[in-house]
């Protein structure tokens, strides 16, 4: 998201402008050519999220409620 911002803004974007942490705890993203490439990435993104909520918040985490959290 910051390269896209960085290249349509004609400025450098930083991560934590976004909310995100620092850029090596971030990670690369890049777009799947295949149906089975975006699967597989989708599932590393909530299993980091999963990850990064449990270690933060003292309850579960709620895969419904996180869902209809990023769909709202």
């Amino acid at each position: 998201m910051a390269e896209t911002l960085t290249r349509r803004l004609g400025r450098s974007v930083a991560v934590t402008e976004l909310g995100f942490g620092a850029a090596d705890s971030v990670g690369t993203c890049a777009y799947p050519a295949s149906v089975d490439g975006a699967i597989d990435t989708a599932e590393q993104i909530w299993t980091r999220l999963a990850k990064h909520l449990s270690s933060e918040v003292s309850g579960p985490f709620d895969s419904g409620k996180a869902l209809q959290a990023a769909l709202g």
